[in-house]
């Protein structure tokens, strides 16, 4: 079977746990886009001139320098990556019964994989999304911390998909079976664990969990744990990534009007994360915003108002 391609489009780095600023050279590698309202930033996302169809992923960063990097990553264990993710990998294995009932098959890694990154575990992989305002709001929630601008990153995934592909097919699996995903169990195994190529693929586990369907999430990984997310993502460019990966600049500024925005389109901590704690961590934010925006007062007394009367 004929497989199309999309259209053509016109040394190791120490790592630390906090974020990394990327160098100049870095930038040449993505196309870098400077909004400056929130009506400029969703005529970009979603007007009729938008360059993202359905098949961009996204992901918000709170600082507009931070390099992307997975957690494993960050761990500064660079030269032994792969000794810790298997190390990692293992214990979580061994132990994950004392907590779970329901757990992958045991050579199911991407699932496992999946099982710890949702559990907070370090991994190679990182966390994307198929909305771009669900990106927003990890990049703007935590903003307050940081310094400088937000960031938000896009990455075509037809592209992506199909050039991982192609990377898989000449350096590790000849004559990949085209319907079968990289994501399924033997050939995770044999490309991600065995293999060490400089590739990034975009993978989901067979199985979805709760956070990650509401979220509309998905896994960039990492082919080689032993360089940098960026090393790795350099190892698809065949003169396409600058067009392929682009970086939204967002002023902070904003993050008020884009926190109110989202939580009208019903984006927040408490629908993205549902549950007890998601509930809980919202109410900050939502005061916080009440706050900026001078409303805390009467908010408070709508409360008031509710704990006496009932409506």
């Amino acid at each position: 079977m004929s497989k199309s391609k999309p259209p053509i489009k016109t040394p190791v780095k120490v790592l630390r746990s906090s974020p990394v600023p990327h160098s100049g050279a870095e930038s040449k590698h993505w196309t870098t886009v400077d909004v400056e309202s929130w009506s400029k930033l969703q005529e970009r996302l979603s007007g009729p001139s938008s360059p993202y169809g359905r098949d961009w992923a996204f992901r918000g960063m709170p600082g507009f320098d931070w390099q992307l990097a997975t957690a494993l990553e960050r761990l500064e264990v660079q030269k032994l990556a792969s000794v810790a993710e298997r190390s990692l990998l293992t214990s979580f294995k061994r132990r994950a019964h004392h907590y779970l009932n329901d757990l992958p098959e045991v050579n199911n890694n991407l699932e496992w994989l999946a099982l710890m990154q949702h559990h907070g575990a370090p991994t190679r992989l990182l966390d994307w999304t198929r909305s771009p305002y669900v990106a927003l709001f990890f990049a703007f929630e935590s903003a307050r911390d940081a310094k400088g601008d937000c960031a938000l990153w896009a990455i075509d995934l037809q592209w992506c998909r199909w050039r991982s592909r192609e990377v898989v097919e000449q350096r590790v699996c000849r004559n990949l079976n085209p319907q079968e995903s990289l994501g399924s169990a033997s050939i995770f195994n044999q490309v991600f664990l065995e293999a060490t190529i400089e590739v990034v693929a975009p993978l989901q586990p067979f199985r979805m969990n709760e956070r990650l369907t509401i979220q509309q999430g998905l896994f960039l990984c990492p082919g080689s744990p032993s360089v940098s997310f960026m090393d790795n993502l350099r190892g698809l460019d065949n003169g396409q990534l600058r067009d392929s990966l682009h970086k939204l600049r967002i002023p902070r500024s904003l993050r008020t009007d884009v926190l109110v925005a989202l939580a009208k389109m019903n984006i927040g901590r408490a629908t993205l994360f549902p549950g007890l704690d998601g509930f809980a961590q919202s109410l900050g934010v939502n005061v916080e915003v009440a706050t900026s925006q001078g409303t805390i007062t009467q908010e408070l007394t709508n409360i008031v108002q509710y704990e006496e009367w009932g409506f």
